[in-house]
């Protein structure tokens, strides 16, 4: 693990924290999941900010969508060839947006998911290549 800057030793009460996951999809969509993240260099809790800043949810989560409820709970009942859990850590600037999204459209942490990867168009294979701003997290052009 690297060492702190020394400068940065007195400013420890400025950093940003994280809140810890675990998240099980069915085999297909994980494989789903997993292409595209590893394709784009995405980790599991950057795929949720990555697909609402790309589905241009409100900075609060505050928006209203139509979601088709039946379309997400059929993915995720595939899952006949098992599920996999994946773990990973949100930044505490993120939680209230994606608590809030969550909340106002009755969202799991799964349904959420691959929602967002509908949203944003991955491909049921993974595929699906865009040029990613990774400072902002959102996309710059769609190849």
């Amino acid at each position: 693990m690297a060492r702190r800057p020394i400068g940065a030793a007195s400013e420890g009460t400025s950093r940003e924290g994280f809140e810890n996951f675990t998240l099980r999809l069915p085999a297909a969509q994980s494989d789903r999941m997993a292409k595209f993240a590893t394709r784009h260099r995405l980790s599991v809790g950057e795929m949720f900010t990555f697909g609402l800043n790309a589905a241009a949810v409100k900075a609060d989560g505050s928006d209203r969508r139509m979601i088709d409820y039946g379309k997400l709970n059929a993915l995720l009942e595939d899952n006949a060839s098992g599920v996999i859990a994946h773990s990973g850590r949100f930044y505490l600037s993120e939680v209230g947006r994606i608590k809030t999204f969550r909340r106002a459209h009755n969202l799991s942490l799964p349904l959420l998911l691959v929602y967002l990867m509908d949203e944003i168009g991955v491909a049921p294979d993974g595929a699906g290549l865009m040029w990613i701003d990774y400072e902002t997290l959102s996309i710059r052009e769609r190849a």
